[in-house]
């Protein structure tokens, strides 16, 4: 008995432009323009470059010329569908084929690795372009961007435009104007930045993504202090690992050994960052010689600073954008105290020396200042330890988790105020 859901009509006009496309195909299709024969397949003539098919205006199949219906879905193929169809068809190829760097009044190239970053104006505003050519580096950015259209968040980099052309994939993100941080940071700082950290981690957990990158290079500072998670080339679904490369320090355990990965993996991230961005440069001298916490931690503070050397050089955590490409090596910006720099065999005069004693008598306030909530080292640590456990099923389950941990530190600097 027949389906009386099936169209009968169209079905009967996909026969019969199947018909046509077999008659076709035992003659080689002759150019409209210029009545050269061409390949059964040719899109285009040979001799003189016209179009020879188009598609379909209902399915998008490729159809030619000479055909009264669709092959594929029965379509009509009526003159005024088809000529909107062809001009649909020439505006792609236009836009395949164009330079997409043309749109932009200024370009300036911040770093050349793998993809290309540009710091670029476009109708008076600001954009940061990630351009690629080859093909790896072509498919990590169409990834981010697939990550970042799924994704509306205050902490999270927003995607503004992502364009596929002939030989290079475009993607064009909002520009952060950043704030260069100083180290050591202060505990109420440091925990109000973690938390909107964990804010985003949220969000993209809740869209069953996983960053599978977080680190400090890949955290931006607003002039408002407000953080931003960038670089979501590596994202992923959770599932057995994609991208073989990841950032030693920060990578999960799981992540390493290419097992599968999910929200726990950027937890482990977090806990490592929150580490590094707490210890580095806070000086243990201004803790109670006489308590047992300075002799507790006397030996991490002080390896924690050779260590994190590595990875918070003045880029973009510190720095924004493409710092690492252009700062100047006397750019000593991830120091806390300046070097005083005296001739060779020169003893300092009276005035510059004074001057290092007011310098250091501020600084040493400032590092008080710092430290000031340093009554909350237990709560941060246990955060640190309970992120970074090597068995997944023992850190918090995602980003949403951390919030909430977070949360509670904030609270209690509230409570304090």
């Amino acid at each position: 008995m027949p389906d009386p859901n099936v169209d009968i009509d169209r079905l009967l006009n996909a026969l019969e432009g199947a018909r046509d496309l077999l008659g076709a195909s035992r003659e080689l299709p002759k150019c409209a323009a210029c009545d050269k024969q061409n390949a059964s397949l040719s899109v285009f003539c040979t001799s003189c470059g016209a179009r020879l098919s188009y598609p379909c205006p209902g399915c998008g199949q490729n159809c030619r010329s000479r055909d009264r219906h669709c092959a594929a879905c029965g379509c009509e193929l009526a003159d005024k569908e088809v000529l909107e169809s062809i001009e649909r068809a020439k505006a792609a190829e236009q836009i395949l084929n164009s330079d997409p760097l043309r749109v932009f009044d200024e370009l300036h190239k911040l770093s050349d690795n793998r993809a290309v970053h540009y710091r670029a104006r476009r109708q008076g505003k600001e954009r940061f372009l990630k351009v690629a050519e080859k093909n790896l580096s072509r498919n990590l950015l169409r990834n981010e961007a697939g990550a970042l259209k799924e994704l509306d968040h205050p902490n999270i980099i927003r995607l503004m435009e992502h364009h596929e052309h002939r030989d290079r994939t475009v993607v064009e993100l909002e520009w952060v104007e950043t704030e260069v941080l100083r180290f050591p940071l202060s505990i109420e700082r440091l925990i109000k930045m973690m938390l909107g950290v964990a804010d985003a981690l949220g969000a993209i957990h809740q869209r069953g993504i996983v960053h599978c990158d977080v680190k400090p290079d890949n955290i931006l500072i607003r002039k408002d202090g407000t953080p931003v998670l960038i670089d979501f080339e590596a994202s992923q679904r959770p599932g057995e690992a994609r991208v073989s490369g990841y950032t030693p320090m920060f990578a999960a355990p799981e992540q390493v050994f290419g097992d599968r990965v999910d929200a726990r993996a950027d937890v482990y991230a977090f806990g490592m960052t929150l580490y590094l961005l707490f210890f580095y440069d806070r000086l243990p001298s201004i803790l109670d010689p006489e308590s047992g916490t300075q002799r507790a931690f006397e030996k991490i503070l002080k390896a924690s600073v050779k260590r994190s050397e590595h990875y918070l050089e003045p880029s973009t955590m510190i720095g924004g954008f493409g710092r690492k490409a252009i700062a100047s090596p006397e750019e000593d910006v991830h120091y806390t105290m300046p070097r005083v720099k005296l001739p060779a065999g020169a003893a300092s005069n009276e005035g510059e020396m004074l001057g290092a004693k007011y310098f250091f008598a501020a600084e040493l306030q400032r590092i008080a200042d710092v430290n000031r909530r340093l009554d909350l080292t237990r709560e941060i640590l246990a955060i640190i330890a309970e992120s970074t456990e090597v068995d997944p099923d023992r850190r918090p389950a995602n980003g949403s988790e951390l919030f909430t941990r977070m949360s509670t530190l904030a609270d209690a600097l509230g409570k304090e105020a």
